[in-house]
């Protein structure tokens, strides 16, 4: 069994409470680091996926989800230890408050849990509208409970930002009055002092949703961040805390990577984009090349490929541009004729349905036609689900098991009888079968899988893959 040793420089930007700030700061920070010429990785903590393809975009890296929801421990640290090869620096951004868990009471699930997992500082991020020198209490709070973590015995404060700072009002309080604070209290200085951002109100959540595209931000929107996190954060010092991360040892990672002997066609555009990215990185991983398409813009499939990965949409912008692109949704049909690996999760499986009908919209949209069904949207909400294959397919033989998540945002009608792949438990609730299987070689699920939770599926895909080169394609 191999051992690798996690010991990338990282720093976890956590908060007070959720509605702080973190994911602009994480996102100002990011592009500030790459301009400095670091190599920065990126990872989110929960499943926000619409966050990690912007700051995929900013950091030019694959975005890891790490999820205690999702992943094992021992899994968790592979996902993050994976996403550090290469990188100077991993850039880690938390979800809620630094000890709010699940249940209350309790760091399960929390910032803090995962601090304490990875080893890793925490620069924890304060809103200080309406805070004068208690802010120095509040802060030594939490510097005193992160040693009382359950996990690992505890982690360090890196020190602390804090943000909407009024620095120009007839009440603005600089860094120095915080500091004197901070000092009576036997704390460092202050890592940040960032005024309100003026955009900040636009910025959305970061969760999974399909809907309306909150991923497309200008760049004068990212570069005005930048210049704010430069101007306002002591990026040196920063750096100083994440370079003192212990080490971790994983002694779990038993899988091998294997030569390139594959190619998978994977949608990326303004409309598909949600996805796990470490789904990619397994795939990659087990051998496989990936090529980007454009379900939107492009008219046929990339050639010589022998799957097709088609990732969760914003269906709702695109929906009359993507019925107008009848040669794309005529190549993946043929695709599939042929014997072509289809898997398809989120809004990618309502668009290969015969038709769909995207939130707010007045009458469906015709669908590629692979799964002889009708998707319409629904709003049950996001839900952790656990899967066990129960058919033969491209995810592997039946009884694998595979964690995710599912938006509830799509439900079908009108379908004819079409076998499904998956028992589905969410939510401790009784299991339902999911997962649209037309033929043994394609996969249509609107949930989120995640693979690093069975990364022998991301194996069986690429298997799959590069057994089946469909004619037509070369």
């Amino acid at each position: 069994m191999a051992v690798e040793n996690l010991g990338i420089p990282r720093v976890i930007i956590s908060g007070t409470g959720a509605g702080v700030g973190k994911s602009l700061i994480t996102m100002g920070l990011a592009y500030e680091l790459r301009r400095r010429r670091y190599s920065v990785s990126c990872a989110v903590l929960g499943p926000q996926i619409a966050q990690t393809t912007i700051l995929k975009r900013i950091a030019g890296r694959s975005t890891r989800c790490l999820d205690e929801g999702l992943l094992s421990s021992a899994q968790i640290l592979v996902s993050l230890f994976q996403s550090g090869v290469g990188a100077d620096f991993v850039l880690i951004e938390g979800r809620n408050g630094l000890f709010d868990g699940t249940p209350v009471g309790t760091f399960r699930g929390s910032d803090a849990e995962m601090a304490a997992l990875t080893k890793s500082p925490v620069a924890l991020v304060v809103d200080a509208r309406g805070l004068g020198a208690s802010v120095a209490a509040l802060i030594k709070g939490f510097s005193v409970l992160s040693g009382g973590a359950r996990t690992n015995g505890g982690f360090d404060i890196a020190g602390a930002i804090l943000n909407r700072a009024d620095l120009g009002g007839k009440n603005s309080k600089d860094a120095a009055y915080y500091n004197k604070a901070l000092e009576s209290f036997g704390m460092a200085p202050l890592l940040g002092l960032i005024p309100e951002f003026v955009h900040d109100a636009e910025f959305p959540s970061g969760e999974i949703h399909q809907g309306k595209n909150e991923t497309l931000l200008p760049r004068q929107f990212l570069v005005e961040l930048q210049r704010l996190v430069q101007q306002h954060v002591d990026i040196d010092r920063l750096v100083e805390q994440a370079e003192l991360a212990p080490a971790v040892s994983i002694a779990d990672f038993t899988y091998e990577p294997m030569p390139r002997r594959c190619r998978i066609a994977v949608s990326d555009d303004s409309c598909f984009h949600l996805c796990f990215q470490d789904n990619l990185e397994w795939l990659r991983y087990f051998g496989a090349e990936l090529v980007t398409f454009s379900p939107l813009a492009d008219a046929e499939l990339p050639k010589k490929i022998g799957a097709v990965y088609l990732t969760g949409a914003s269906l709702p912008s695109y929906a009359e541009e993507l019925g107008r692109n009848t040669s794309m949704m005529q190549s993946l049909a043929q695709f599939a004729d042929n014997g072509g690996v289809v898997y398809a999760e989120g809004s990618g499986a309502a668009y290969l349905c015969r038709d769909y009908r995207p939130e707010g919209a007045s009458r469906a949209v015709q669908g590629v036609g692979i799964v002889d069904a009708s998707a319409i949207f629904d709003s049950a909400g996001l839900s952790y689900e656990e899967s066990v294959t129960i058919e033969e397919t491209v995810l592997g033989r039946p009884g694998l098991v595979v964690r995710g998540v599912n938006t509830g945002e799509w439900r079908t009608t009108r379908n004819e009888r079409v076998l499904l792949a998956l028992r589905v438990s969410r939510n401790s609730k009784p299991a339902v079968m999911d997962a649209f299987s037309p033929g043994p070689q394609i996969i249509a699920t609107f949930s989120f899988l995640h693979f690093g939770s069975n990364p022998q599926v991301a194996r069986n895909l690429a298997d799959a893959a590069e057994v089946v080169l469909p004619t037509g394609t070369m």
